[in-house]
């Protein structure tokens, strides 16, 4: 009886039943089913990719965000994380893009980007800034010759 009661309180107060599906009958039978369940050798679990990522719709209409840009968010964090355990901030974008190809890791050059902008990481951290080496007390010529050097 408080399996019965459990379940109708979680689906009471945590599903959305506006449709009704979920009804009292329904969940009795799945209780019944689920206690006299006897063939525990014959059961097949399968994982599934759908879903890595949940979001609580109560927790979205409560804090009025979009399900899905949380849960886009969410993804991203994840992704960045998974990116984080093995990009070189002291390399370039590319060449990190080339090693992590070489690794059979699977990522494009502007997720690469993005995450760089997002840690502000600079992309290019060899590249000097044109207020570094510039002059403008010199010629144009000067200068490019100061900029190869």
């Amino acid at each position: 009886m408080d399996l019965f009661f459990n379940l109708v309180h979680r689906v009471y107060f945590y599903y959305d039943n506006s449709d009704g599906v979920l009804s009292d009958e329904l969940i009795a039978r799945k209780a019944y089913d689920v206690m006299n369940y006897t063939e525990f050798d014959a059961m097949e679990f399968k994982s599934l990719d759908a879903g890595k990522v949940t979001t609580s719709p109560g927790y979205c209409r409560e804090h009025g965000v979009s399900r899905r840009s949380y849960s886009r968010k969410a993804l991203m964090y994840q992704n960045y994380e998974s990116i984080q355990a093995w990009y070189e901030p002291g390399k370039s974008v590319t060449s990190n893009l080339k090693e992590a190809r070489d690794r059979g890791l699977t990522v494009s050059l502007s997720t690469l980007r993005r995450y760089c902008k997002f840690n502000n990481i600079p992309v290019n951290p060899g590249h000097c800034d044109i207020s570094e080496w510039y002059n403008p007390a010199v010629s144009v010529r000067l200068n490019l010759q100061t900029a190869r050097a």
